[in-house]
């Protein structure tokens, strides 16, 4: 993994969790009738057309409760390999459809130290309203300070991040697929102007698979308009996962609940092991992730470790105008386990490597090589 695997909120944070809903009268994470409250959220926000989403104080109840504590690492996870090769080169944020502040509170954990000075802007005030009493109670992520204000408009910037957390899957849901795709590429090349020179987009959403496709297909519009993808994919090119339907790129990270929450979660049926989200990091100007990476063929794993009797399996993605197995399922037979390819065992989803040479079937052999890459400290720009 290249980057800082991102921590869940310290369980101090119970405490500006309970205090932010007793100030705005709603129920905290320990009330008797959260879990079902949260187990009403959680179907809304599975179904596609997310039709229960009604902005009731219940809903916003929950989400302050759950899903703000559950989204921070989301966003820190997505930003890790920037921040690794030295990406984020300032601190002005806009963080757009900020909701109650999940996406800041994630970059700001991200970081070493700083001053985070934030600009959210979403329709909900209500959220609005939690996201800056969460910030007055919590200014600070360990050595970074956090400085927020909310505007009604998006400001002219210049921003060094634009951060958009959970937006894309609630917008134009009225709209067509091909139309959504259209509307939501114009949006995000429309906030790229308000970027400063050296400036990112990141862009966070639910690992549900048509969500994460969406994603997945953003990438060609918004490359033809300019931009250039900065991670998780090492390519320009077309995505080779989208023509199987059943294949969708999204992480899925060892990162579990914090405890006050873990009982809300078993209550309301829901998962508290794990980190699952899909991102997708854009900027007009390089270095790119693949920049920085030390291997002339260098492939993302995109799909958990398959084991199987006698192999093991792995989906691999990579740049399809480069020849290499991309999109495709590279094995390793037991049997050909070896000290110099022994790193195949220990492959996870979003793991940076190089590997081969591999045979007809898509096989590394004793005598092939698997390895983690790193990055490099400068790279050219492409």
């Amino acid at each position: 993994m290249i980057g800082r695997l991102p921590a869940p909120l310290d369980a101090s944070f119970a405490d500006v969790l309970r205090d932010v809903a007793r100030e705005h009268r709603l129920p905290a994470f320990d009330d008797p009738k959260m879990p079902d409250l949260v187990r009403a959220m959680a179907a809304v926000y599975n179904d596609d057309k997310l039709a229960g989403l009604r902005g009731t104080r219940e809903q916003l109840a929950a989400r302050l409760a759950f899903w703000f504590p559950r989204d921070v690492p989301k966003m820190a996870g997505a930003v890790r390999e920037l921040v690794a090769m030295n990406r984020l080169t300032g601190l002005k944020v806009l963080d757009f459809g900020a909701g109650l502040g999940a996406s800041h509170r994630g970059l700001a954990r991200a970081l070493d130290g700083g001053v985070l000075d934030v600009i959210a802007t979403d329709a909900d005030r209500e959220a609005l309203k939690l996201a800056q009493s969460i910030a007055k109670r919590a200014p600070r992520e360990g050595n970074v300070e956090i400085k927020l204000r909310v505007e009604d408009r998006v400001p002219r910037g210049p921003f060094d991040v634009i951060l958009i957390g959970q937006v894309l899957t609630e917008l134009d849901l009225d709209k067509t697929p091909e139309q959504r795709l259209q509307l939501h590429a114009e949006r995000i090349t429309g906030l790229a102007r308000f970027l400063a020179p050296e400036g990112v987009i990141v862009i966070v959403e639910p690992a549900l698979r048509p969500r994460s496709r969406h994603l997945q297909r953003l990438r060609t519009p918004l490359v033809s308009a300019g931009l250039h993808v900065l991670a998780p994919c090492l390519h320009h090119g077309e995505c080779p996962l989208l023509p199987r339907e059943g294949d969708w790129c999204h992480e899925d990270l060892p990162v579990d609940l914090p405890d006050f929450l873990v009982p809300v979660a078993k209550k309301a049926g829901l998962r508290w092991e794990g980190l699952t989200f899909s991102y997708l990091a854009v900027a007009p100007k390089p270095p790119r992730l693949v920049d920085r990476l030390v291997a002339p063929k260098r492939e993302r794993v995109v799909s958990s470790l398959l084991v199987t009797k006698g192999k093991r399996e792995a989906i691999l993605c990579g740049d399809p105008l480069v020849e290499g197995a991309h999109g495709a399922r590279v094995g390793r037979l037991d049997r050909a386990r070896s000290e110099s390819n022994e790193a195949f065992d220990s492959l996870g989803r979003g793991d940076v490597i190089t590997l081969g040479p591999l045979d007809e079937k898509l096989r590394v052999g004793p005598d092939g090589a698997v390895t983690h890459l790193e990055l490099q400290t400068a790279g050219p720009r492409a």
